[in-house]
């Protein structure tokens, strides 16, 4: 073989090694920056994460407190609330539609008016014999269910609920057809959740108490010292000096006063 042949081919495969190289680095560069932008997603899919808990906890804990009020303000269970609550997701229902029915059965269940006392006897009249206000609607629905559309199921359901009754056979069909559905807060839950929030709002309180704390003591403080640094920093003492007191800082004025005299003498 010419040494001009084998020269060629040295120069072909150092340029090929070359190029092999180039690529091998140009490959771990890729694989770092992959694994760098792995991190990055993996990091914010963590925060993510998160913040995503975060809401999805707060929203819990506020729809079971939410049925500890109702609890309290009707006497119905909670059970039996988040029931209603369950089926009101699945159906598409609105459950401020079911709390105001559950409300006005409370009243209507008590008795205590005429209008009221109208309830009570349709209620009688169609077997409804629950004292909680959340079941004894469950049972509503399903007695309804039994009646065909009309004019009779429409003067009953005004009877029960009053002149926004015939509104609710919508959502009364809807409790029927889905009363399978069980309720997945109990009563401990939603106490318990009930009394977290108590405990955020107090947070809340003893928060601004420390804040207000911080406007009348540390603040008047701060003012001071930043104020005593200015007048030093006026006359002439620098940082260190701004703890000087009246006298130095007067005398510190005064030779400051002297130097300026005496450039412009």
């Amino acid at each position: 073989m010419a040494a001009g042949d084998t020269n060629i081919i040295i120069t072909a495969v150092d340029r090929t090694q070359a190029g092999v190289a180039s690529a091998e680095r140009g490959l771990n560069s890729l694989k770092t920056s992959f694994s760098g932008l792995q991190s990055t997603i993996a990091t914010i899919t963590g925060l993510g994460a998160v913040a995503l808990f975060t809401t999805w906890a707060k929203d819990a804990v506020g729809a079971a407190a939410a049925l500890d009020d109702l609890a309290d303000a009707t006497g119905s269970s909670v059970e039996s609330l988040s029931k209603l609550a369950n089926i009101s997701k699945v159906s598409g229902a609105s459950f401020e539609t079911i709390d105001a029915a559950i409300k006005k059965l409370a009243v209507g269940m008590a008795g205590v008016d005429e209008e009221s006392s109208r309830a009570g006897k349709a209620l009688a009249a169609i077997g409804v014999a629950s004292k909680d206000p959340a079941q004894a609607l469950t049972e509503i629905a399903l007695k309804f269910a039994q009646y065909e559309d009309g004019a009779n199921k429409a003067a009953l359901a005004v009877a029960i609920f009053g002149k926004a009754g015939a509104n609710l056979l919508p959502v009364l069909k809807d409790i029927a057809e889905n009363v399978d559905i069980a309720g997945t807060v109990t009563t401990q839950q939603a106490k318990a959740a009930e009394d977290l929030e108590k405990s955020y709002r107090r947070l809340g309180v003893q928060s601004t108490t420390f804040k207000n704390i911080l406007l009348s003591d540390v603040v008047p403080a701060l003012t001071a010292t930043i104020t005593s640094f200015n007048l030093a920093r006026a006359a002439g003492l620098g940082f260190l000096g701004f703890g000087a007191d009246d006298r130095q800082l007067r005398a510190g004025r005064h030779r400051r006063g002297g130097k300026e005299g005496g450039r412009r003498g």
